[in-house]
Formats: C-alpha cells, sequence, structure tokens
C-alpha cells in the first residue's frame, strides 16, 4: 500500500476572518528554521517506518506553502527522496494564494517535480474577498492561472467558497461560471466554517456586525453547482470535489479511504494504518522538540476494530462511489458491522442513503445533510 506524506507550512502574511487552521505570520527568516526542521523531522520519522513502502502522493498544505522559497521547497522534497521510495509519476501538491505565483516560482515548481496547484480563489467577487480579509483581487486570480497554464501545468485546482458574507445566487454563479471559463482539471466547493471561536469572522457574525446567506439559499446553490459544474465535465467524486476523470486529487482520497499518510509539521497529522497521530499545534514548541531532537509528536490514538470500522464508513460515505459493505464484512471479525448495518437502514428509510447492491452511498439530500448522516454513526 503506498504511502502519502504531507507537509504542513504554517505561514501567511495576514490572517483570514474565516481561517480556524494553525497559522503564523510569514517571516523569512522563522520559515528557513522552520524547514529545516521539518527535513529533520523526516529523517526522525524515516527510522521508525517502513521505508519500503512506495510514496505515490506529496501534499504542501497550510497556511500559504507558495511563500515559501522555491530552495526550500526543493531541500524539502530532496529529504523525502533521501529517505523514501518516491514513485514515478507521483502526485505532487501545493497550495498557492493568487497574489503570491510568479512566472519563475511557476517554472521553478515544474523543475522540482510538482505537478498539481491547488489555488485558494474563494471568489471571483471582490466585494467578497475583501469581507473576509482576501489578499488579492478576482483579476490577479485569473491571472495566477494564466502564469501556471503558460509555464505548463496540466493539474490546477481551484478552492472556492460558498457561504461567504453577502454571497447571493446571481454572486456565487458568477464566481462559478467563471471557474467554468478557466477550465481548470479540478474544483474544490466547501461551505464556509464559522464555528472555532478563534476566527474573527466567527465574532463579527455573533455580534451581528456581518450577515451570512441562510441555510436554505446556501443548499440550493450547492445543489445548482453539482449541476453546473457536471456540464462543464467535471464530475463530483467527494462532497466538495470536483474533477476531470482521473484528475481526481490522488492525496485526499487516501484520507477519505483510510489510507496511510505521513504528516510532517507543526499540528500536522498522521495515520499508519493501525493509530492516528497529532503533533503539537504551538510553533514553538515543534521547533524546541525537533531541534533537541524529540518527536514532536502530542497525541497517538489507537484504533480498536469499531472505531476502525467507523471511520472507514463516515469516511468513505464522503466519496460519491459510496462503501463497499462486502469488503468491510470481510474484515469484520467481530459482528460489529451489523450495528452500523441498522443506523444505515434508519437512514435510507429517511432517504439520506441507498444501497446499490451491497454499496451503501449519500443521496444528493444525504449529501446537504451528511454532518448529521456521520454524527449517527459514530459513538
Amino acid at each position: 500500500m503506498c504511502l502519502g506524506i504531507y507537509i504542513h507550512v504554517p505561514f501567511c502574511v495576514s490572517r483570514c476572518s474565516c481561517c480556524h487552521f494553525v497559522t503564523h505570520r510569514w517571516s523569512p527568516r522563522l520559515a528557513e528554521r522552520y524547514a529545516d526542521a521539518v527535513r529533520s523531522e523526516i529523517s526522525m520519522a524515516a527510522g521508525h517506518v517502513d521505508r519500503k513502502r512506495t510514496v505515490d502522493s506529496i501534499y504542501f498544505g497550510g497556511g500559504t506553502p507558495s511563500l515559501l522559497r522555491t530552495g526550500l521547497v526543493s531541500r524539502t522534497l530532496a529529504a523525502i527522496g533521501r529517505w523514501f521510495d518516491i514513485a514515478d509519476g507521483c502526485e505532487v501538491s501545493i497550495e498557492a494564494n493568487p497574489e503570491t505565483i510568479t512566472r519563475e516560482k511557476a517554472e521553478s515548481y515544474l523543475r522540482l517535480g510538482i505537478n498539481r496547484v491547488s489555488v485558494g480563489v474563494q471568489s471571483f467577487v471582490e466585494d467578497e474577498l475583501r469581507g473576509v480579509g482576501r489578499r488579492h483581487s478576482a483579476g490577479q486570480a485569473k491571472e495566477c492561472i494564466s502564469v501556471l497554464r503558460r509555464a505548463g501545468f496540466l493539474n490546477i485546482n481551484l478552492d472556492l467558497m460558498l457561504g461567504l458574507p453577502g454571497q447571493t445566487r446571481r454572486r456565487w454563479k458568477h464566481t462559478v461560471e467563471t471557474a467554468m471559463r478557466i477550465a481548470p482539471s479540478h474544483v474544490s466547493v466547501y461551505m464556509l466554517d464559522i464555528d472555532d471561536p478563534k476566527a474573527r469572522l466567527h465574532r463579527e457574525v455573533r455580534s451581528g456586525q456581518c450577515v451570512l446567506p441562510d441555510d436554505d439559499l446556501i443548499a440550493d446553490l450547492y445543489a445548482e453547482s453539482i449541476e453546473w459544474l457536471s456540464g462543464a465535465g467535471l464530475l463530483q467524486y467527494e462532497i466538495s470535489n470536483f474533477a476531470d476523470p482521473g484528475r481526481e486529487c490522488r492525496h485526499n482520497l487516501k484520507y477519505w479511504t483510510c489510507r496511510p499518510v505521513l504528516g510532517f509539521g507543526v499540528s500536522s497529522h498522521s495515520f499508519d494504518g493501525a493509530a492516528r497521530i497529532a503533533n503539537v499545534s504551538s510553533l514553538q514548541d515543534y521547533l524546541r522538540s525537533v531541534e533537541a531532537g524529540r518527536s514532536p509528536e502530542e497525541t497517538r490514538t489507537h484504533l480498536d476494530a469499531r472505531q476502525a470500522l467507523e471511520e472507514t464508513l463516515f469516511l468513505g460515505l464522503r466519496l460519491n462511489r459510496g462503501v463497499d459493505l462486502n469488503e468491510l464484512k470481510a474484515r469484520d471479525g467481530k459482528g460489529i458491522l451489523a450495528e452500523f448495518e441498522s443506523v444505515l437502514d434508519e437512514m435510507s428509510r429517511r432517504g439520506l442513503v441507498e444501497n446499490v447492491g451491497r454499496t451503501v452511498r449519500l443521496t444528493g439530500r444525504g449529501r446537504l445533510l451528511a454532518n448529521e448522516v456521520f454524527s449517527s454513526l459514530l459513538r
């Protein structure tokens, strides 16, 4: 079973009002120190994992990984190659903000072997971008994608966000239609999440400073987006993700199918097939640990048979193809599956899941109420 490798780059020039990720104010000097620490963590971890496993996906996420000098990205990829066997055709992705991409950087990425760029567009409406503190304009987003195309990138993802302050049907349709004219190979449509009290937008909404679109409108726009994107040849394969056939994100598919992924960097997460491991979420604690030669691991949770089955179900149900119950039954040595099947039967009666042979999957209505389905499966 091939490995995925995730590298967390926590730096941003400024923090968007809706952000709830672990980020830190951009500092070139601190970034150099951090990149050295990540390479040290990779070498430390290599002694504890099966290095014969081939790596077929590498993902630089953030934060804003595209802020890094290409030399730091190059040295990180070299460290992975020193300790792991990288497959021919490995998917190497980097997240980028539009204002950070230049022709020179795009060309350097290709030379380094990066073959997929995920661009944080969020919206093609200027007011919506300003409303959540994005630093780029709609024009910069379009120019970024042109630069990547001229450099030779064939696999480009656009991140779009549904539910932004001030968003209307007309504005959202403009964003999706603009994305379709650009014709990327992949589009991610994420719902705005303001549940985290640390996000400034959470406080602005609670205080009445900011008004979000209502849930019914968001549900309608999500359903329409599936039709619009499908009409442009981008087929939905996961609740939030649409792709040209064969351009699905290989790395993210590992999370939804419970495949092993090694995470490096502050707040990164790993799964080795039996346990979920989380690194410390404080940047200074991460640096102190690694620079002292200690693992930055904060928690390690070993999954029992029920937890493993639970995760396989609720993560697998995110995929349009659903979950093969025969496959689960073959792995279920303790008869646990029957308990979940009774829950799924109830969800089926409510029209939230459907069975196609021995495959269970969310219905269109079930995707709109996915969190309700998932919570019913959790103990």
